[in-house]
Order: structure tokens, then C-alpha cells, then sequence
């Protein structure tokens, strides 16, 4: 089984070890801090989880990436997780 292994194994180190490195140097940032989004009705409803730096830019968000309507923007909820 391993026999089988091993070219790939070759191959991925000789071809793919210069764009590894790029990507373990660039770490991305987090936009702010992850925020659960509720949209009470008869019972709550969990419509997700976005990023943003504060609640108000986490609803914002969210009624966008949600497609929540422009009437019900008002009611949803963010909670901070962690």
C-alpha cells in the first residue's frame, strides 16, 4: 500500500512546495468576532452565523446574506459566540 503512496507523495512535494509556503505566510484576518443571528417569530429561528466586528455590522450582514426582507431587518438578533 505503500508503494502506491509514495509517487504521489514525490510528485506533490516537488510540484506544489513553493505555493504551500505562500499560503503558511499569508495568514488571513478575521473580520471581528463570529455573532449567531435569531430572527424571533412564533419560535426563534437560527438564520446563522456571520462575521463582523460589532452587532450592528453583524445584522447588516446578515439581513443581506440571508435575503431577510427590509420590513422584518428590525427583529433579527445577534448574539456573540465565544
Amino acid at each position: 500500500m505503500n508503494r502506491r503512496l509514495k509517487p504521489v507523495a514525490r510528485f506533490w512535494r516537488r510540484n506544489c512546495r513553493a505555493p504551500l509556503a505562500e499560503l503558511m505566510a499569508k495568514k488571513p484576518e478575521k473580520p471581528g468576532r463570529e455573532w449567531r443571528v435569531l430572527l424571533p417569530r412564533e419560535r426563534t429561528h437560527h438564520l446563522g452565523r456571520v462575521w463582523a466586528p460589532d452587532r450592528e455590522a453583524a445584522i447588516a450582514r446578515a439581513a443581506e446574506e440571508f435575503n431577510v426582507e427590509p420590513a422584518r431587518r428590525f427583529r433579527l438578533i445577534a448574539e456573540a459566540v465565544g
